[in-house]
């Protein structure tokens, strides 16, 4: 496998990586934007494969740095029925917006690699567990 880890904008670069890759995951954040970043990439994927261009398939969304302290995840349903309605699946794994993270990315380190028995870790686990059950 190979994982590209980028920004949601769509500019080209995006577009090309979509265009080479097999599946697509988007994390998204629990917000309006995090659902229109998500919803250009599911439209973008509908429209090229109408023209019969390889493009890759959406596995599905995952929920991002879940914040539970500001009540983020009580939107998690509201933000699912509109991803279910617009025909993108949605993990079931939700990832928290946990201090580690940030603090081994300003390191340049992995969390899951520096702390592989920590909740985080745990959380990306079940994720792996999930997305493979969609693409194999």
């Amino acid at each position: 496998y190979v994982l590209i880890d980028s920004s949601p904008n769509m500019n080209e670069t995006i577009l090309s990586a979509i265009r080479a890759a097999d599946w697509v995951l988007s994390p998204t954040d629990i917000d309006i934007d995090g659902f229109k970043g998500t919803y250009k990439i599911d439209k973008f994927i509908k429209s090229v494969s109408k023209r019969g261009v390889k493009v890759a398939k959406l596995a599905g969304v995952v929920f991002n740095r879940a914040n539970t302290f500001r009540g983020m995840t009580k939107a998690i349903p509201e933000f699912k029925g509109q991803f279910v309605n617009a025909g993108i699946h949605c993990f079931n794994t939700v990832i928290p917006e946990v201090a580690i993270v940030s603090n081994e990315k300003i390191n340049n380190r992995i969390a899951v690699d520096v702390r592989p028995t920590s909740k985080i870790s745990k959380k990306y686990e079940v994720l792996l567990e999930e997305v493979v059950k969609i693409i194999g």
